[in-house]
C-alpha cells in the first residue's frame, strides 16, 4: 500500500480498540456513515418533491450538465453499475424527463438528453440537492466546508479507484 508523503496515518490507540470503539476512529467507516446519512436525507427530499430515486437524480444531474452521454458514460461517471443506470434511464424516459436517442447510422450508439420537462426537473433537483447539502453541512463553518470539499477532491484525484466523483 502506498505511503502518504505527509507521513504515516496515525494509529488508533490500543485502549480505544480494546473498548470496541475502533469504528469511531476508522475514517472509511465514518465516510460511509456520513454518505449514508446524507444520501438518506437526499432520498427522502427527492421522493417527496420529485418522485425520483437517488440513482435517477444522479442521471438527471449528469445529463443536465453533460448532454448527449451514452448509458456507459453515465455509468462510468456516476460509478453506478450498468444495470442500475439502465433502470434509472428507462424510468426517466417513461416519466418524460429524458430522451434516449438512437443514432441512425449506428443503432448501437445511444445519446441521452433532457426533455423540456427534464430541464425543469434538473433545475429543481439542483435546488433540492443544495438545500439538503446545506442542511447536512450546517454544523461546519464555511472554511470547514471548503476544506472538506478540497480534501475530498484531492482523494478523488489521487485515488480514482475509491469511486469519489466530485470533479465539476
Amino acid at each position: 500500500m502506498p505511503r502518504s508523503t505527509n507521513g504515516p496515518i496515525p494509529k488508533v490507540p490500543a485502549n480505544v480498540k480494546a473498548r470496541g470503539r475502533f469504528l469511531d476512529h476508522f475514517l472509511l467507516y465514518q465516510l460511509s456513515v456520513a454518505a449514508g446519512k446524507s444520501g438518506g436525507l437526499l432520498t427522502k427530499a427527492l421522493d417527496a418533491e420529485l418522485k425520483l430515486s437517488l440513482a435517477e437524480w444522479r442521471v438527471v444531474l449528469l445529463v443536465g450538465e453533460i448532454p448527449n452521454l451514452s448509458n456507459d458514460a453515465v455509468a462510468a461517471r456516476t460509478t453506478m453499475d450498468k444495470a442500475r443506470v439502465s433502470r434509472a434511464i428507462a424510468r426517466l424516459v417513461a416519466m418524460d424527463i429524458l430522451n434516449r436517442d438512437v443514432d441512425d447510422s449506428d443503432r448501437r450508439l445511444i445519446s441521452l438528453s433532457l426533455t423540456q420537462r427534464g430541464r425543469m426537473i434538473f433545475q429543481s433537483s439542483m435546488d433540492i440537492g443544495e438545500q439538503v447539502e446545506a442542511q447536512f453541512l450546517a454544523p461546519l463553518s464555511k472554511s470547514e466546508r471548503a476544506l472538506l470539499f478540497e480534501m475530498l477532491l484531492k482523494l478523488s484525484a489521487t485515488n480514482p479507484e475509491i469511486g469519489l466523483i466530485l470533479q465539476r
